[in-house]
């Protein structure tokens, strides 16, 4: 009996994007995200570190993102994006640095990803 994904694990609905480089007319470059897909995951957050720059406090948080499987899913140039519904909160951004297919049954990707938050200190 295969071990699969929990029904209703897959909980939060998800942007999957990519980036590409950009030129504009007078030859700057930039770098421009867009979405390729919209799909169901599981968030659970694994650590969390918080540094003082500036004026401004910076939170790396360390996360392990599981959906299902799929072949075209690259840590290079691809991230996730969590919409927020409320408007006094930021969207979330989830950078993918790996990917790992357990138990390489193709069935779900657990996809190691770095959130990064910066609020103003004394922002409400």
């Amino acid at each position: 009996m295969s071990g699969g994904l929990r029904a209703g694990a897959l909980n939060r609905k998800l942007k999957l994007q990519s980036v590409r480089m950009v030129v504009d007319s007078e030859g700057t470059s930039s770098e421009q995200w867009s979405d390729i897909d919209t799909l169901w995951a599981e968030i659970m957050p694994l650590a969390g570190t918080e540094l003082q720059i500036a004026a401004q406090t910076a939170e790396k948080v360390t996360h392990q993102i599981t959906i299902r499987y799929r072949s075209d899913l690259s840590p290079v140039k691809m991230r996730f994006l969590f919409p927020s519904v409320r408007t006094d909160q930021p969207d979330r951004l989830f950078n993918i640095h790996m990917i790992i297919d357990p138990a390489e049954s193709h069935e779900q990707l657990n996809c190691m990803c770095e959130e990064y938050v910066v609020q103003t200190i004394g922002a409400v």
